[in-house]
């Protein structure tokens, strides 16, 4: 067990970081994570808001309702996962899903995509910085200082740092460690060979629309997948377990067509998913909310999915200088709904153990 008083700062309060700073918390790391949300979870997402029946931004005198717009849900393949996954069911944390149209074994967060995080993020001793967007790294004199837009500089200090942030956004995180100025003049060189991970890693967006219906709309499968179509997933929100009746559906556009599109206007995305959907259910939605991930997808495999072995990494850690990345993008990418769950949380598994496994006792 690590011995108080060694310290990280955890960037990144979607499930990898979480899960990461849970780790470290449990081997006796006194650890701070830092939000640039006001919520935790990452795309871990619901929304619930009124809608509006002209535009895609939300009304308060219309009615409410939600959407898990980010990961539609999760597999578990790995068995260290499905024994977490087993954990969450019976800590009612996250339900079995039997969508009609699909074979595969699906789990959602109980009433909520974001559940199983928030559980995670109340079990931390200490409280999450949200609201913090930390836009400068430094090394000095040994520890890590943290700049951000909204505090400036964080007045602790830190042994170590993981940033928990898809690989372009920690890509730009750690440049300003290698263009910075610091007392340790080798240290550029250390960010530089992290960000050499990070950029070989693209990524790509999606658009997401959220779509409410009057009535039901009349199709068999409650989660449909497209090819050759702006539209790559539809998903039917009421079938999912403890959810709200309302016909609210999620429409996820391809990684192609969402790339293409990264910097569309809002209402021109939500024309052309909705248009796609109506060809196939012939259904005409009353309101609707688009949201832009623009960080969604590992282009690529980090590692390719397989049997879990104990000398495989999902993550990376430094221990020279005490810098460490997790997120799905270095985790396994399962073949299942969109979302990378399970990847990030074995990244924030892997990273927690190599970080207190490189800790001197």
């Amino acid at each position: 067990m690590i011995q108080s008083p060694f310290r990280f700062a955890v960037i990144g309060a979607g499930l990898a970081g979480l899960t990461a700073a849970a780790g470290l918390s449990a081997r006796g790391a006194y650890v701070d994570v830092f939000e640039k949300s006001r919520g935790v979870g990452g795309r871990m997402a619901t929304r619930r808001a009124g809608m509006s029946p002209d535009a895609s931004l939300a009304s308060a005198s219309a009615p409410r309702w939600q959407c898990d717009h980010g990961a539609p849900a999760f597999a578990a393949v790995t068995a260290s996962f499905r024994a977490e996954v087993a954990r969450w069911e019976k800590r009612e944390l996250a339900a079995r899903w039997r969508p009609t149209g699909n074979a595969r074994e699906l789990w959602v967060g109980a009433q909520t995509m974001t559940t199983p995080a928030r559980s995670l993020a109340a079990s931390l001793p200490r409280a999450i910085y949200s609201s913090t967007t930390v836009d400068t790294l430094q090394r000095e004199h040994g520890a890590w200082r943290l700049h951000s837009a909204e505090a400036g500089w964080h007045p602790e200090r830190f042994d170590g740092v993981v940033l928990a942030l898809p690989a372009p956004q920690a890509s730009r995180l750690l440049s300003t460690i290698a263009n910075g100025e610091s007392p340790e003049q080798s240290i550029a060189s250390y960010a530089k060979r992290a960000i050499e991970i990070a950029d070989a890693i693209p990524m790509s967006g999606t658009w997401a629309v959220i779509a409410r219906f009057e009535s039901r709309v009349e199709l068999t499968e409650d989660l449909l997948a497209f090819s050759d179509s702006p539209l790559a997933l539809a998903v039917r929100e009421a079938s999912k377990p403890a959810r709200p009746a309302d016909e609210v559906w999620l429409l996820h556009a391809s990684a192609a067509w969402s790339d293409a599109h990264i910097e569309a206007q809002s209402d021109g995305v939500s024309d052309t998913l909705l248009a796609e959907f109506r060809q196939v259910s012939a259904a005409t939605a009353s309101a609707f909310q688009v949201h832009r991930w623009r960080y969604a997808n590992a282009k690529r495999r980090a590692i390719e999915p397989g049997a879990e072995s104990t000398s495989r990494n999902y993550s990376y850690w430094d221990g020279e200088i005490g810098l460490g990345m997790c997120g799905d993008w270095l985790g396994i990418q399962p073949e299942a709904a969109a979302g990378g769950v399970e990847a990030a949380w074995l990244s924030g598994m892997d990273i927690s153990r190599r970080a207190a496994e490189a800790v001197p006792i």
